[in-house]
This record gives C-alpha cells, sequence and structure tokens, in this order.
C-alpha cells in the first residue's frame, strides 16, 4: 500500500471529462399506467439445496386495476403440492412511479416491476421466493389477431436441474382457421438439443386464446398452451393451465426489413445455470438496460436459489447495429429476437445456462419547468440503469431538462450548492460535483438510511418533480477512459501512469482501480469532503474483485486519499492471468458490476 496516496493528473482528467458540455413513499404517480383489466400468468418455483424443483406454483388469469394504486384478481391457480387447480382471487395494492418501475403487493409478497406500453414484466426478487409474472392489458383478440411468423422462447423447469429445458421455436399462424406450424429448437440440462417441427391449432375466447400442441412423442411443448397477446399483436405469453413452463414471444420482422433496436429497456425473466455438475442454480430478475450504437449497458435485481438472497448485477454486452430477425450475445451463449417494431426483445440461454427472459421499449420522458427525468438517474462511473438503485457515496449522474442556467463545477470540498442548485435526497442536500441545463453530478448523502430514496431539484428556490428509486449498500461502478462505463477501466500502475493496450498489467502487479458506489466508510466522512490522506477512509462492507472471473486479492479498499467522491481499490492481478483485455469485476456486499476491461501481458 506504500504506493497509495494523491492521484495524479491522468486520473484528475479522466475525472472531469464526465462534465457534459452543456422515510419516503415510492412515487404512485404512475398508478395510470396500470389501469383496467389484464391478462396474466405468474410462475413461482421453490428450490432445494441440489437446484431441483421442490414446489411450482401457477397463477392465471386476470387483474382488474383501478388506477389509483388498488386492484382485484380473479385467477386460477395450480399447486404441485395439490395436483389440480382451484379458483383464486385476491384484492392488493399496487405502487407504480413515474418511469413505470414499482411493485406489485400480492398475499405471496412483493413483485418488483416495470410497465410500458400497456404489457407489464416483474419478479419478487426481495421476496422469498423464485418467480416470473408478465400481464398484458385485456383486448380483444381473436384468431385474426394471431397472424404471421411468430419467434417464442421458452422454458420448462422440471423438477430436477438435469431435466430442465428451454426451447426457441418459431410459430406461423394463418390469422383465419386457427391452424398453424412449429418448429422448435430445444437446449436440455446439460449440453444436448434438439430440432422438432409439427402442426398446432388455436382459438380465443373473450380475448384469451390457447395452442393445442401434439402430445405425442417426446414434444417439448405439448397440449394445450395458454395463448395471450398484447393489444397491437407484436407480444405473446403463455404457458400450460397444469405446468410450471413460461413463454415469451414476438412478431419477427421480415428478413429483409430488420427492426430498429434501441434505446431504453424494461426486463425480466428466469436463468437456470447448470454448470456445476451436482447443482443447478435457478435465480429469477428483473431490471434495464439501454442499447446504444452496437452496446448494451444492463443492470440486472436477481433472487439466486444458491445464495437466497437478492443481487444487483450491471453488466455490458454488444448487438449488431442492424439486427437480424435473430442474433447473439457476445458470449455466443444467448439468443435473442427483436419483434418486428423494435419494441419488445426475447431471449433464450444455451445449455448449459438455460433461460428465458423479455424486455420492453420504455417510452419516451419529459415534462415542462425544472423537470427531472424518472428514468435519468445513473451511476456516475459505470452509467448503470436507473434500476440500479443508490448507495451512500456514490457519485450518481441525475439527467434532465432546466436542472440548471448554465455549467459550474465544483472543486474540493464539493459544496452541498452550486450555481443556484441543490439536490435534495429525502430532504438532505447532496454535495454537487457540477450541475448543468441537462445533468447534474452529485453524491447520495451518507445520512440516507431509508429503503426508498426521493430525489429533487431546487433551482433558484423553485423545485423539480420528484422522482424516488431504492437505496442499497453497495452500487459499485468503474471508471472508464472513455468515460461512458464501457471499455478499459481506470486503472493505474503502481507509478500512477495508466494501463493500457500498449502499456498492460502484469500477472502478480497490483494496480490503483477508481471508482464509486461502494458505499459507507470508517471513519465516517462529511458529505464531499476529500478521502483522508493520513488516516485513510476504508469500506465497511465486503467488496471483491475478479479479473477474467478470476478472484483477484484486494489490498485496499475506500475513498481516495485527497479527492472528493471517488472510491479506490488496490487490487493484485491474479498469477494465472492471461494476456488480453480481461474483463474486470467489483462486488459489494449486495452487488457486481462487470463492463470494463483491464489489459495484460503475461511477459
Amino acid at each position: 500500500m506504500g504506493y497509495l496516496m494523491r492521484l495524479n493528473w491522468p486520473l484528475m482528467a479522466l475525472f472531469a471529462s464526465l462534465i457534459p458540455a452543456s422515510a419516503q413513499i415510492w412515487d404512485p404517480t404512475g398508478n395510470t399506467l396500470l389501469n383496467g383489466n389484464y391478462f396474466f400468468r405468474q410462475v413461482a418455483y421453490g428450490v432445494d439445496v441440489n437446484g431441483n424443483t421442490s414446489v411450482g406454483v401457477t397463477v392465471y388469469g386476470g387483474i382488474t386495476f383501478d388506477g389509483h394504486g388498488n386492484y382485484q384478481l380473479a385467477a386460477t391457480l395450480f399447486d404441485s403440492r395439490q395436483g389440480f387447480r382451484v379458483p383464486y382471487s385476491f384484492n392488493g395494492t399496487y405502487s407504480i412511479s413515474a418511469s413505470g418501475f414499482g411493485f406489485i403487493n400480492q398475499q405471496f409478497g412483493k413483485v418488483s416491476g416495470l410497465v410500458s406500453n400497456g404489457v407489464f414484466v416483474g419478479s419478487s426478487v426481495d421476496g422469498p421466493f423464485q418467480d416470473l409474472i408478465v400481464a398484458v392489458a385485456a383486448g380483444s383478440a381473436t384468431s385474426a389477431s394471431f397472424n404471421g411468423s411468430y419467434s417464442i422462447a421458452y422454458m420448462n423447469i422440471q423438477g430436477g436441474f438435469t431435466t430442465t429445458y428451454d426451447t426457441l421455436g418459431e410459430l406461423n399462424a394463418n390469422g383465419i382457421s386457427g391452424i398453424g406450424t412449429f418448429s422448435l429448437t430445444t437446449h436440455f440440462g446439460l449440453d444436448s438439443t434438439d430440432v422438432s417441427s409439427g402442426s398446432l391449432v388455436y382459438g380465443f375466447n373473450a380475448g384469451a386464446g390457447s395452442i393445442a400442441f401434439p402430445q405425442s412423442g417426446p414434444m417439448p411443448i405439448s397440449g394445450t398452451q395458454q395463448l395471450l397477446l398484447s393489444p397491437d399483436g407484436n407480444f405473446i405469453f403463455g404457458g400450460s393451465p397444469v405446468g410450471f413452463d413460461f413463454y415469451v414471444g414476438v412478431r419477427k420482422a421480415p428478413a429483409d426489413n430488420p427492426p430498429t433496436f434501441g434505446g431504453l429497456y424494461y426486463q425480466a425473466g428466469i436463468n437456470q445455470n447448470n454448470a456445476n455438475i451436482t447443482f443447478g442454480v435457478v435465480d429469477t430478475f428483473y431490471g434495464s438496460f439501454k442499447a446504444v450504437n452496437g452496446t448494451t449497458l444492463g443492470h440486472q435485481r436477481h433472487l439466486s436459489s444458491f445464495t437466497g438472497l437478492p443481487q444487483n448485477f450491471g453488466y455490458q454486452d454488444t448487438f449488431p447495429t442492424d439486427p437480424t430477425t435473430q442474433f447473439q450475445n457476445s458470449a455466443g451463449n444467448r439468443d435473442f429476437v427483436v419483434s418486428a417494431d423494435g419494441t419488445v426483445r426475447i431471449g433464450l440461454g444455451h445449455a448449459p445456462f438455460l433461460g428465458i427472459e423479455v424486455a420492453l421499449r420504455a417510452p419516451e420522458f419529459s415534462g415542462p419547468g425544472i423537470y427531472l427525468n424518472p428514468t435519468g438517474i445513473v451511476n456516475g462511473a459505470s452509467y448503470s440503469s436507473f434500476t440500479s438503485g443508490v448507495a451512500r457515496g456514490e457519485l450518481v449522474i441525475l439527467y434532465g431538462t432546466n436542472l440548471a442556467d448554465g455549467l459550474s463545477v465544483s472543486t474540493t470540498p464539493f459544496p452541498l450548492m452550486l450555481g443556484g442548485v441543490q439536490v435534495l435526497m429525502n430532504n438532505r442536500p447532496c454535495a454537487l460535483y457540477y450541475v448543468s441545463p441537462g445533468a447534474i453530478a452529485a453524491i447520495v448523502p451518507y445520512g440516507t438510511i431509508e429503503p426508498i430514496v426521493q430525489i429533487q431539484i431546487v433551482k433558484n428556490g423553485q423545485t423539480s418533480n420528484a422522482i424516488t428509486t431504492f437505496r442499497y449498500e453497495s452500487a459499485p461502478g468503474v471508471f472508464s477512459l472513455t468515460a461512458n462505463g464501457v471499455g478499459l477501466g481506470a486503472v493505474l500502475h503502481p507509478d500512477f501512469s495508466i494501463v493500457t493496450e500498449d502499456h498492460p498489467a502484469h500477472p502478480g502487479e497490483f494496480v490503483q482501480i477508481f471508482l464509486t458506489g461502494l458505499g459507507d466508510v470508517f471513519p465516517t466522512i462529511a458529505d464531499g469532503a476529500p478521502g483522508g490522506s493520513t488516516t485513510l477512509n476504508t469500506t465497511l462492507g465486503r467488496t471483491y474483485a475478479t479479473v477474467n472471473r478470476e478472484t483477484a486479492e484486494v489490498s485496499y479498499s475506500g475513498l481516495a486519499p485527497t479527492l472528493s467522491g471517488l472510491y479506490q481499490m488496490n487490487i493484485k492481478i491474479p498469477d494465472t492471468a492471461v494476456t488480453g483485455n480481461l474483463l474486470l469485476g467489483i462486488g459489494g456486499p449486495d452487488a457486481f458490476s462487470a463492463q470494463v476491461s483491464i489489459p495484460v501481458a503475461v511477459p
């Protein structure tokens, strides 16, 4: 730790490059986004210590939302412990923010998720069980509504993890007689695949439909399946009325007219990791991602059957800038299909990393006066999406319009007011790094103890709209040399020179990483004050690092000495590291981020 001292100019220049050129109640102002009658399907799993599904519960039917935070559920419940279907009803409450992000309170717990364009997706990540729920505004769908070619991603968790499988397929419906065809490629629990095809029959009653697949032979999807359509017919989902399977699907674009994919998307899904030969790890998740110019920056909040605890996960991926009707992630172990209109993306994992997911394009947001975008709060280093929440001491960037009269940049220590602007989090003023008309960089107050954080801008005595987010113990994000959250991380050699491809790190070398979002420190420090240079402010929560998914030794984790709003970790490049731009992962007590890379060369 002898080299842990004042940060030199390369990192200060990087930090400066982030400046742009020019006890709360969850925000309920989006409750009207869930209003009226909806069809839904929810599947929940109980998983034992060996990764086997010990209990399955499926609930499906209708929900009526009143647009004011109350709902009535009239459904059917199928429980593996009973083996038969029973009527199920429940009256509950919900709270959806202006962004569409919120939760539905159920008898079984709280379902967190997001709503966009009449579709809700979510999961009970902070509850006692694994589940996935999808709901669509009920329409007047008929056989004519379901027409053309659809891609579906299907998953069937069948008890033992070795028997679980998922399927990517195509359904072709004529939209007239209720007759169609299908072709399916199935990935089984470990590493085998199978291809099948055949005919299907479908029909609708009161807006809800069903598909009859052949029941003879080893079909991956057999018997009667629910068929529920979004009002525009571009998104479908369903599953067996007496099973614990789930599928999501999209209407495909013509091969000569690929969809436009990009922007902010809300997401949810189910995963099962069967890479370990003795047990599988099931987890469900919700979150969001932003897709821009071939790069995806995303966040998922998971509940893992391996740990039993929820965790936030920040990641980056790539996609074709002109996506075809089907493409893969950068690792080549997940397929994606985007709907013809670009508003929905479905995904399916390859064995042994099985899973299905669905993502909905978020609406655009704007407002009068001093306007804070309800999805416009991101990690100040990684730019992780707004659903990742905030942590005490984290540098965050808030986006909106008319937030300040001009650009003002502070010096250490950061003030609580800058350019006539204040940022309040639960009525506590934040230390400010910079303010500008379109963006503000602020530090989450260390006194923020509440699980829900309300954020508001005050400019020259005038207040903005208020937005809410969740507060977690950590929200790690590493600064990147390109100041966009991806590419090479902001990492220094012991001599304070920057780690680059021309000047890489070496196995066994200790390097300095600069980041934000590691949470509480000791000794405590005033908001906006610089990290101590003689008495170091070390992180209280557990932190860890990985290089190329291999655990790296951490020799220091805390505030960067003499600088405000910046954390530092010193880690050792593993002795077994290989040559290349290796993925750098940083973890805290309840979050993990793996978005940037570090160049390493083996001498």
